[in-house]
Order: C-alpha cells, then structure tokens, then sequence
C-alpha cells in the first residue's frame, strides 16, 4: 500500500486528462518574449496566466525522478531526449493552466466537502472498510515524506479538472448498438494454431503468358499507381560547420564539475535483506516480542534461512534478499538505519507502522570522489555538446521566426545568408544523401499544406526548416513500365492457387492424424512450421493483411481441426481453433453498465484533449525560449 501511496501521489500531480494530453502536435517555440518586458522567472505566459521558472522545474525533477524509479538503469540522457521529457513537461503546465482558467470562468472550485469526500474515501486511506482517521492519514503522508498541504492541494485540482471535464464532456452518450458492437469485437476470443503456406516455398515451374499480364492490369489498375511525391525547399545548418564557434573553458569545467560535483563519484553499493513481520492492532505487542527475540538469534549466517523461514514479504523466498536498489522503497525508518548501520551489521526491530523489520547490510562500500582531471575529458565533451545544440536551437529558431509566413524561402534565406536546397519529388520517409538520411525531413513535409513552412526539424547531423512546395498525386503507371512487376503478381497468385489445392490435402491428413506425436513427425517431413497466437475480432494472422470475414470464418469454426485453406493474398494459411469465448446478448446486458462507463469515459477523455487542444489557439502562448533551454540544461545536469 505504500508504494501505492507514493504512485498515486506522482499520479495527483499530473492528472489523468494531463497524461492524455501530450500531444504529439510538436513542441511550438517561440521567442515571443524578446523586446518585452518580463520578469526573469517567468518562463511561459499563458493570456493572463504565467508559469515560472521553480514551476517547471519541480515538475520536471519530479518527472524526471518518477521514470528513473521506474525504469532504474535503462533510464538515460538519450531518452530524455528522445521522448521529449522537458517539453512535454512544459506542454501539460500549459495545458493545466489552460484548464484552471477554463474553470474559473465557469466558477468551478473544489468546496470543503469535496475534498475531504475525496480523502475519506480513498482506498488507500481505509481499514476494514473504514476511513482510518485523521491522525492515521496524517501519519500515512508522513511516512511517505508526503506534505499534506501539497497533497490537498493536488487533490482540489484533481476535483476541479473532474467537474470541469464533466462539465465539457456531459453531452456525449454511446449508441447502444455501436456499443455492443464494440463489446462483442473486444470480448470474443480465440486461441488459434495455424500453418502459413509460402508462395516462395512452390518451386514447380510456372508459366505467365502476356496475354495473362495484360488481363491482370486492366482488371487491377487501382493496384498500380505510383505512391504521392512532394518537393520542398530546405535550409539547413550542418551542427559540425559550427562547432568552431563553441569554446569550453577551464572554468567552466570547473564551475561544472563543482556544482555537479556528486555526478562524479564512484557510486557506493549497499546491499540490503529484510525479514519482516506483519502486525495489527490486537497482536502488536505481541508480534513485538517475536520480532525482538528472533533479532538476538540472528547471525550473518542464518539470517537467509530465518528469512526464508519467517519472513512475511515478497523476497521472503529469496532469502529476503532486496538486492541493491529495491530497498529503497523501504520506509523512512529503515532507511534512517541502513544509514547508520556497518556492513555485516544486523538492526534491532523496526516499526514501519503496519509491521516489524529486521535488516542485514550484507554489503556497504562508501561512495568515493573521482578527480577533476580524470572526468575533464568528459565534462568538456558534455558541455560542447550542450552549447552546441542550445546554438543550433537558437539559431534554428531565429530563421523560423523570420521564414515561417514567407510565401518562398528562397529569396529571404538567400539575403540572410543561407542556402537553401530544392529536394526534388520524394516519397515520405525517404532520405536525403549527406542532409537527412534517416527521412525526418520529408516525412515532417508531407504534414504540410503547399506554400508551408513547417517548424524546425532535428536530424542526426543538425538542424533544419523545409517549406512544402509541390504535391505529385498518386498517377497511373503504364503496363510496360511496370510489365514485370505485374507479371509477379499474376506469378504469385498462380502459386496462391496451387496452394489452395495443396492445402486440402494437407488439412484432410492433418486431421487424420491420432495425436500430437505424429503431427510433429507430419510437419518436419514437410518442412512446415505450426504457430499459435490469440485472436481478437479485427485482427490478422502474423504479418499478413486483415482479410475480410476472417472474423465470421475464425469463430465459425469447429474446435481442435484445420480448416480448409484460407487465401491471405501473400499466403495460404490453415488454421486450428484450440478454444473460443463468444460473447451473446446476455453477457452484453450483464456487463452493459460497467461497459458503457469504461467506453464513455475513454470517449470523454479524448473529447476533452481534442477541446484543450483547440482551445490552446484561444490563448496567447508566449515561450522565454532561452530561459527554458537554460532551465531544461541545468535540470538534466543535476539530474544525471
């Protein structure tokens, strides 16, 4: 319940439609603030509103420590990166701003009796099915370093954003055939085996004549037209053709090093077993007792078998054994003692409040400083490469700021002093040699309307802004151009066709097989391979295309034989329905209630972000975009 406690609070301060609400439109920057007169702590303004520095960064830190708990050491610097953490961070402030001004103008506030409605009902604050008090509550905060007036505080927002979305969302309903529609797709359930049938494995010779090529194409032309291309222009900024104008100096490595200076240890390792025993309020004095004797019997080396033995936890079986890090989901009383204790040192009793620990430090190295010289190398590394990306930002952005309503780039980015180059028709994602090999660039363009200039792109190799000049819709390829690729076609549907045959067979000896010893024997001498896999109304087997009425023949069929051959287009496939749910009428109408809620509030959810989304553009968003990029830096260096 603790560690639910201490999610549950992470989660209060996001708030579910906040979560929902990380768009994937793009982190808009804007460098609104320069020329204005402004406080030097506030980072963004909202209309009226505005979010300062120590805002962003609380709750960045907090995010930033919530995944690393999370996800431990596959947390890194280059997935704060790739996920955009700080700018999502800063996009849901925005949004959370947005709401609470939204729901001030329609008077919406959290009242006394809502909030302590909340609290008392709150499955983390009852026992036996009753609240456990004020002074239990408190305690309860306490004990997982939760600041009550905090906690309140997130608790009335959470309130008021409920009321508020309610209030926005309250006209919705779900129509009830559409909805046992949607029931019966996501209930109905299958376990399936099946065997797929390769047109590559039908090595008899086959022959296409012309004549059935030409027969092909005029009955498949849809089929055959050249994908969309579009053309743009591009400037872009190598990060290498700038690197000169970044200098680090001793200084500031110094400064770096000092100031970050716990970064640069060789981290301590404290490793840690628990056996714990459960109490309540009847046996306490009790279980007191047990716990004090034990503590006297134990020794370095009984101690995993008392805890195997004893121990009420998850680890009990391990010994009690919590490793090198889980341990530090302990309480704040035992980790108060891991403190104090030596290694091979074993604690007296400890009361977490719902039970006694004992702990055995069964490892403890002190943490040890590294010197400046031997981690300058890397310092000096790191900081080139942050000035130099807060550079290219800048630099980036200044060209936006003065490109993005130009009806023709060329021109303006020509006076300024940058080339820019034409990209010719290209299809989305394809890459541009020496630029942008892995495609960001033209998939960023085929999100734009013609005449647009897009927001700045990063690519691996620096920094750019493309223009979308030219659409090339889909055309018609002519056959003799593409007479080979027909002819595969038609190759391929003439080995679909010999499979088909063959696939009856197959299924009729299949199912003549006794047991699964001698289906075994039956798919090795045919080099066939069996696989199995659930099946949900709507899906498709493997990587093979959704076939229409796949559904209706899946569940149609009788269990524990193949079925007769089935045409996927790239495949033949011969399945065998191991077991079935199939929901009816009845099932729907006893879960209908419960049902309709789940789907109506997944339908409000994203009714509701679609509105914050739209509603963004009602407000004046002014971003201090050097402040954040300041901010953001000095946030993941401390982090990290």
């Amino acid at each position: 319940m603790l560690r639910t406690m201490r999610n549950d609070f992470k989660k209060y301060s996001w708030t579910l439609w906040l979560v929902i609400l990380a768009f994937v439109g793009g982190f808009i920057v804007t460098d609104a603030f320069r020329g204005q007169s402004r406080s030097k702590n506030d980072l963004v303004y909202i209309g009226d509103a505005a979010i300062n520095v120590a805002e962003f960064q609380k709750r960045l830190w907090d995010t930033l420590r919530n995944y690393k708990e999370q996800l431990k050491e596959n947390f890194d610097r280059q997935m704060i990166s790739r996920y955009n953490i700080p700018e999502n961070v800063l996009q849901q402030l925005i949004n959370t701003a947005i709401i609470r001004t939204e729901a001030k103008k329609l008077n919406i506030i959290a009242s006394t009796g809502e909030l302590k409605d909340k609290i008392i009902h709150h499955p983390n604050f009852q026992r036996d099915g009753r609240f456990i008090g004020i002074e239990g509550y408190e305690l309860l905060l306490a004990r997982e370093r939760i600041d009550v007036i905090e906690y309140e505080n997130d608790l009335k927002e959470q309130i008021v954003m409920e009321k508020f979305r309610n209030v926005v969302s309250s006209g919705l309903v779900i129509d009830k055939a559409a909805l046992q529609d949607q029931f019966k797709n996501e209930k109905d359930k299958a376990e399936l085996e099946y065997i797929l049938l390769k047109p590559e494995t039908v090595k008899d010779p086959i022959t296409v004549s012309d004549s059935e090529v030409d027969a092909y194409y005029q009955d498949h032309k849809e089929n055959f037209k050249s994908p969309e291309r579009r053309a743009g222009s591009v400037v872009f900024l190598k990060s290498l053709d700038y690197k000169k104008e970044i200098t680090v100096t001793d200084k500031e490595m110094r400064d770096f090093f000092k100031i970050n200076i716990s970064q640069y240890e060789e981290q301590g390792k404290t490793k840690i077993s628990r056996i714990f025993l459960k109490y309540d309020e009847k046996n306490r004095e009790e279980i007191y007792k047990k716990t004090e004797t034990l503590q006297k019997e134990l020794t370095k080396d009984n101690f995993a078998q008392k805890a195997k033995e004893l121990s009420e936890d998850d680890k009990a079986k391990e010994g009690g054994d919590y490793g090198y890090f889980e341990w530090q989901d302990f309480t704040k009383q035992e980790k108060t003692f891991v403190d104090t204790l030596n290694q091979t040192e074993i604690s007296t009793p400890i009361d977490t409040g719902v039970g006694f620990s004992i702990l055995f430090i069964a490892e403890k190295a002190e943490a040890k400083q590294q010197e400046f010289d031997k981690v300058k190398p890397f310092i000096k590394s790191s900081l080139e490469r942050e000035k130099l990306d807060q550079l290219m930002e800048n630099k980036i952005n200044d060209i936006y700021q003065t490109l993005r309503k130009e009806p023709n780039i060329k021109e303006k980015a020509g006076k300024m002093g940058y080339k820019v180059m034409e990209t010719g028709l290209v299809f989305s994602s394809e890459g541009i040699k020496g630029v942008d090999e892995q495609g960001y660039i033209t998939r960023h363009m085929f999100g734009l309307k013609e005449k647009q200039v897009g927001s700045p792109v990063r690519t691996q190799s620096g920094v750019a802004i493309v223009q979308l000049l030219q659409v090339q819709k889909p055309e018609q390829e002519p056959l003799e151009k593409i007479r080979e690729k027909v002819k595969d076609e038609v190759l391929r549907g003439k080995k679909i066709q010999r499979l088909l045959l063959e696939g009856r067979t197959i299924t009729a000896e299949l199912n003549g097989l006794k047991d699964d010893k001698a289906l075994e024997k039956y798919l090795k001498d045919k080099s066939l391979a069996s696989e199995t896999t659930p099946y949900t109304r709507g899906n498709k087997l493997g990587p093979l295309p959704v076939k229409k009425g796949l559904d209706d023949f899946i569940f149609s069929q009788p269990e524990k034989r193949y079925s007769d051959p089935i045409d996927l287009k790239e495949a033949v496939a011969l399945v065998k329905l191991t077991g079935k749910t199939i929901t009816g009428p009845a099932e729907f109408e006893k879960e209908k209630e419960k049902y309709y809620t789940q789907k109506l509030a997944e339908m409000q959810n994203n009714y509701f972000g679609s509105y914050i989304y739209n509603k963004r553009e009602t407000y004046n968003v002014q971003i201090n975009q050097e402040l954040f990029q300041t901010v953001k830096a000095q946030t993941i260096q401390r982090f990290n």
